[in-house]
């Protein structure tokens, strides 16, 4: 297919004329980002799991907390 075969193309001339260290850097900074955000997302579902009622928590800590995600 010609549009596969292009965008193959332009994957190959991209990681070629890019700087071999800033693709390292760049890597490692997204799986650090994964990481981190795989833990986040452990640590509050073991927060609500955990919580038998929403005693200690304000209703705009709530709020904020659904409208951010």
């Amino acid at each position: 297919d010609m549009g596969l075969s292009n965008q193959r193309d332009e994957l190959k001339h991209m990681l070629l004329d890019t700087n071999p260290v800033l693709l390292g850097v760049t890597m490692v900074v997204t799986l650090v980002h994964s990481l981190f955000d795989i833990l986040a997302f452990k640590n509050d579902s073991q927060f609500w799991r955990g919580k038998q009622d929403l005693k200690g928590l304000s209703s705009r800590s709530i709020m904020v907390g659904i409208v951010s995600h």
